[in-house]
This record gives C-alpha cells, structure tokens and sequence, in this order.
C-alpha cells in the first residue's frame, strides 16, 4: 500500500471515529437529557482511537468538535 493511500485510509478511519462520536446530538438520538450529559457520559471512559491508542476526552473537546454548535474542535 503506498504512503497517500495509508495516509487517506488512516485520515478515514480518524473522521469516521470522530464522527461516531458526535452523531447522536447532530442526528438528536442521545439518550442523555442533555447533549453536555451525553458528552460527560461517553467522556467517561478512555477512548481508543483508530490506531490503538488510548486517549481521554474532555467532554468539552467533544462539544467544541460538533460543528452544528461550534466553529472550532474536534473536526479542525
């Protein structure tokens, strides 16, 4: 596999891990009373990212990453 395409792959995997976690406020499917609830609940925990490694959120990073209710976070 060349470098661009292991680049691209490893840049999808990424956006589709972020992606997974911010969908249920954009799509209004939380179970949570409240999207700060549901961002405090699966912060929780550490998450592992794409590659393996283990990181912990804030769940202030994933509000700042939902771009219907800010500019700036996770998917800059």
């Amino acid at each position: 596999m060349s470098k661009e395409t292991e680049t691209m792959k490893h840049n999808a995997e990424v956006a589709q891990f972020r992606f997974a976690l911010i969908a249920p406020v954009i799509q209004g499917l939380f179970p949570d009373a409240s999207a700060t609830a549901y961002y405090k609940r699966v912060s929780a925990a550490p998450l592992m990212l794409p590659e393996g490694t283990s990181v912990k959120y804030s769940y202030k990073t994933l509000e700042n990453g939902n771009p219907c209710t800010a500019p700036e976070g996770l998917i800059h």
